[in-house]
């Protein structure tokens, strides 16, 4: 039994807009976009004129990567609930781990897990942030989740991705799934 994962139509983003009808500039203001990144619209708060559509490469570029930054911080707030919901019915009397992103390269952002009331680090995931081919990894989509080989290194093949709703059903509370 194979099960699809969903992703969504549109993405929230905040990002900086301009009414092009009373001038008004902001940051942080709420957008909708798709996965592509076109921007869908975004309404101006002074004037409430809503605009839609732009297919500008560059605006699109940036809300790419402002998707992806999104979508992993929220993979890496799950996989820390994950963790800490192993920890609170398994080891009710240590603290849990913790994770962050650290990014690695304009290609990668790295997932850390800092060992709890120690220096200790290691890597739990890497995370795709450009659409490319490698030859240790052959291609690879942005978003792509990958199991650590080591440090510095991903695992050859994705095992979900951050645009899923799910992250194609890859965290475990021990870390990125193996492939079945």
């Amino acid at each position: 039994m194979t099960t699809t994962t969903k992703r969504p139509e549109t993405y929230t983003i905040l990002a900086s807009q301009v009414c092009m009808t009373c001038e008004w500039e902001g940051d942080d203001v709420p957008t909708e976009v798709s996965a592509d990144g076109t921007v869908e619209s975004y309404k101006c708060p002074t004037c409430d004129k809503t605009w839609t559509g732009t297919n500008d490469a560059e605006i699109a570029a940036g809300v790419r990567y402002t998707i992806l930054r999104t979508r992993i911080d929220a993979y890496v707030a799950e996989a820390q609930r994950v963790m800490g919901k192993q920890y609170a019915e398994h080891y009710p009397n240590l603290t849990p781990d913790t994770l962050s992103a650290e990014y690695v390269s304009d290609k990668w952002a790295k997932i850390i897990t800092t060992r709890a009331g120690t220096s200790g680090r290691s890597v739990h995931s890497f995370v795709c942030l450009k659409d490319g081919e490698t030859k240790a990894l052959g291609k690879v989509t942005a978003g792509d989740i990958h199991k650590a080989a080591g440090w510095k290194a991903p695992a050859k093949h994705a095992r979900g991705s951050v645009l899923d709703l799910d992250f194609g059903n890859c965290l475990t509370p021990f870390g990125v799934a193996y492939l079945r």
